[in-house]
């Protein structure tokens, strides 16, 4: 555990012991999934399995930067499998070949999809055993945007299940969790 003494400090040692033993399965061995590869690998996860029997394309050599000229025409996911692999020894890494079962995804605790571009989607159900660690212990709050001002305070006024119809306005500090709101 040494080697991943500064992850430890991050994430915390149980965080860490519960990473050592997950299983990722990978899909997409373009861009953005070689880059998930690389960074999974280097974080040490107990294994990971990569698949993309796509074959390889000279554009591929320009976004994936374990493929070379030489790759051309092999599958990907068999042509970065041992560069990847190199990167960490302790994380066992395979290539799936061949579609993608059930008994395939069900071997792995998480599946990366990067193959389907902006408008991919994936449903999961993790069933009734899985259980969600929630650092604060509180429960999500919901709430419906119902204003926001164009004011330089940039008011944004909730309406929530709870309030009776009425308004809820957070405190300025109360805020984790909101992503890019805008007033249009």
């Amino acid at each position: 555990m040494d080697k991943y003494s500064r992850q430890i400090g991050a994430f915390g040692l149980e965080t860490m012991a519960k990473l050592v033993k997950l299983k990722v399965l990978i899909v997409g061995m373009r861009g953005v999934g070689i880059e998930c590869t690389k960074n999974l690998i280097l974080a040490g996860p107990g294994a990971i399995t990569i698949h993309d029997d796509g074959l390889t394309e000279i554009q591929d050599v320009g976004v994936n930067f374990f493929l070379t000229e030489a790759d051309v025409g092999t599958p990907r996911s068999s042509a970065v499998l041992h560069r990847v692999a190199e990167l960490n020894k302790t994380v066992t890494v395979k290539a799936h070949t061949g579609p993608l079962t059930e008994e395939v995804v069900r071997k792995h605790n998480v599946v990366v999809f990067t193959h389907t571009g902006a408008f991919g989607y994936a449903f999961t159900d993790f069933g009734p055993a899985f259980l969600t660690h929630d650092a604060t212990g509180e429960n999500p709050i919901t709430r419906i945007i119902t204003d926001i001002s164009s004011d330089d305070d940039g008011l944004v006024s909730l309406l929530g299940p709870d309030d009776d119809g009425k308004m809820h306005e957070l405190p300025d500090s109360d805020h984790d969790g909101w992503i890019d709101i805008r007033y249009y």
